[in-house]
């Protein structure tokens, strides 16, 4: 099927927990767009992203959308392939099977999404990030985990426990936050000096920004932490056994520095863990678009400049195009219609590839066998 005059509608669960929701507008276009959604917190139960806004203004444009909830929170992006995969067979199999497959990834939705479109080109017709975590988990792994052990040797005793170590029981704004913020506004030295370290790319345009990003850093550890450590089986995910800090600082500023830092050694399963989920390689086969804000404190923009280089060592920097908002915050700033518009312009680059149906059924099966660890359960 490729074509329809019948809207429809399914939300569901699989039986690993993951939630999905399927859509096909009237007058369906034949294409599907796929939705992988952003970092959630641990502890939140599982629920499906609220992009009703996002998802609407996409079947009003003829596009069909899946999404799943993913079946675990976290550092979720093993599971978030997996279940993203998942929902377009799912479509296939219940709405009809698309001619034309786009991805939106935004926040850690973003490499997911890198993720899939570099290992199965074929399969993809272009995809769209939306303050994407492109440049790969270790870069952001590694900010943050600079941000806390810096922060840690210029305010010494403000953050309970260490890097690896939070003790149970506390509360992010009540012992993270707000210790870290007035700490920091009552001596902006030492947030100073972080933000001029080569490590530590410190988005702010004001003494304001400069003290939300390092205290959203420091969040981002605190929320993460026993959930990557699960991940790692209890390795250390950080090594700065051999780091020099460096930037333009004064010698005596950058020595004392590195004389007084915490040093943490990685393991290489650890280490493989991140390049696997997910190191991306810049291998880009299919139109790529990406929108972002210059000052960005959760997802920070040297994302995007380390995807295109890598891009550009393989080739094929003519198929991405990345568009820069000159603003502070994530993702949360951008409107429904920011994103379809960028979108739109994605799907004219992308032009019209339809497969045949040769090739659709070859896909079907290769879906297929990837989801098949991820049983569908009753449809609510």
């Amino acid at each position: 099927m490729s074509r329809t005059s019948d809207a429809a509608q399914i939300i569901g669960s699989t039986r690993s927990g993951a939630q999905f929701a399927l859509y096909r507008p009237d007058r369906w276009n034949g294409a599907l767009v796929l939705y992988a959604h952003g970092y959630t917190a641990p502890g939140d139960p599982i629920h499906l992203p609220p992009i009703d806004n996002l998802r609407d203004q996409l079947l009003g444009m003829g596009f069909g959308v899946a999404y799943s909830s993913f079946s675990e929170n976290g550092l979720a992006i093993k599971d978030g392939i997996r279940q993203t995969e998942r929902v377009e067979e799912l479509f296939a199999d219940r709405l009809g099977r698309p001619r034309r497959t786009f991805l939106i990834g935004t926040s850690m939705g973003g490499v997911i999404a890198v993720a899939l479109a570099e290992d199965d080109p074929e399969h993809y017709d272009g995809l769209l990030t939306v303050s994407g975590l492109i440049g790969g988990t270790r870069g952001l792994v590694d900010y943050i985990a600079h941000i806390r052990v810096l922060f840690d040797v210029y305010y010494r005793d403000v953050l309970p426990g260490d890097f690896l170590h939070i003790p149970a029981g506390l509360n992010l704004e009540r012992d993270v936050i707000g210790p870290a913020v007035q700490a920091m506004i009552a001596n902006p030295q030492g947030a100073a000096i972080i933000s001029q370290l080569v490590q530590t790319p410190v988005p702010f345009a004001n003494g304001q920004e400069l003290v939300t990003s390092i205290a959203q850093a420091l969040a981002l550890h605190f929320i993460e932490l026993d959930d990557l450590l699960r991940r790692t089986h209890g390795d250390s995910f950080f090594d700065n056994s051999r780091v020099t800090y460096s930037g333009p600082l004064p010698a005596p500023v950058l020595a004392d520095l590195n004389a007084r830092v915490a040093r943490y050694r990685s393991t290489r399963e650890a280490q493989e863990f991140l390049d696997d989920y997910y190191e991306p390689s810049g291998r880009l086969r299919i139109p790529m678009m990406t929108v972002y804000n210059e000052r960005d404190p959760v997802v920070n923009g040297f994302n995007e400049a380390r995807y295109r280089e890598r891009v550009a060592r393989r080739g094929h920097r003519d198929l991405l195009v990345q568009r820069s908002f000159p603003r502070y915050g994530h993702s949360e700033l951008f409107s429904a219609q920011e994103i379809t518009q960028t979108f739109s312009e994605l799907v004219a680059r992308a032009g019209k590839r339809d497969r045949d149906d040769d090739e659709q059924d070859s896909d079907s099966r290769a879906v297929a066998a990837r989801g098949r660890e991820a049983g569908v359960g009753a449809v609510r």
